[in-house]
């Protein structure tokens, strides 16, 4: 498993994205795991260019739009994981520290 952090420095409501490459034909997916109540995080999934939609091993991008409700500093955690699998086995965690200013 490797893991990644990211620092964002941003303004109230001003929305940031993070994209990430995901195996998801073979079945493993992002998914927030852990996420600051004062952050809003929308998620949308579009096929690799020049990929197979739907194609086995298949990748697509996962894209997180993300805006802070208030000033802080608030923490987002993002795993690529299987997520029917009974044990939490990501292989990819990304901690995004979030500097939020007025």
């Amino acid at each position: 498993m490797s893991t990644d952090i990211i620092e964002k420095n941003v303004r109230v409501n001003e929305p940031f994205k993070l994209e990430f490459n995901e195996a998801s034909g073979a079945g493993y997916v992002w998914k927030v795991v852990i996420a600051s109540d004062k952050l809003t995080v929308d998620q949308s999934s579009a096929p690799l260019p020049g990929s197979n939609p739907g194609a086995i091993g298949g990748g697509s991008r996962a894209c997180f739009t993300i805006a802070a409700k208030e000033p802080g500093e608030h923490m987002l955690v993002l795993a690529h994981f299987r997520p029917w699998e009974k044990m939490f086995d990501p292989v990819q965690v990304v901690h995004c520290r979030v500097n939020v200013q007025p």
